[in-house]
């Protein structure tokens, strides 16, 4: 016989015991074969149940083997949490110093600015005798003893 043959001649004989099995356990009547399953073959074992052919240390280091598992994912999460609080921190840090410069830099600007206007007012109240321009428009003459002699009124 070929290997086929003999592969096929061993699945149909067990098909027929788990057959003959089920049927021998839908004949039986008493209660507490009708409570369990039809078949117990088609119902999985629970994690707590011991499969048959296992001994209990091989499902205690099965058990381990889980459990280890479950640390290092757990663990790996952690790590993954404490990198990212890191740099939301540390990006929150640099948008505070960014903001800090950008503060300054205003502050500066308003300094020039201020420095500048003062400037502008001190030229425009110099007294050379010649003819400064207020930033309200209107003209004016000094003399070098600093009296005004005449005021006019300027396009700008």
């Amino acid at each position: 016989m070929s290997a086929f043959a003999l592969r096929f001649a061993s699945f149909l004989s067990l098909t027929a015991l788990l057959v003959v099995r089920c049927s021998a356990d839908e004949s039986s009547s008493s209660e507490e074969e009708q409570k369990r399953p039809i078949c117990d073959a088609a119902v999985p074992s629970s994690s707590n149940e011991m499969p048959q052919g296992f001994s209990i240390a091989t499902m205690r280091r099965r058990r381990r083997v889980v459990d280890l598992r479950t640390a290092q994912s757990q663990r790996k999460k952690r790590k993954r949490r404490r990198r990212r609080r890191k740099e939301e921190e540390k990006e929150e840090e640099e948008e505070k110093e960014e903001k800090k410069k950008e503060e300054e830099q205003k502050k500066e600007e308003k300094e020039e600015n201020e420095e500048e206007k003062e400037k502008d007012n001190a030229t425009d109240q110099s007294v050379d005798g010649r003819e400064k321009r207020s930033p309200f428009g209107i003209s004016m003459k000094y003399k070098k003893d600093g009296k005004q002699l005449s005021r006019s009124l300027v396009n700008t």
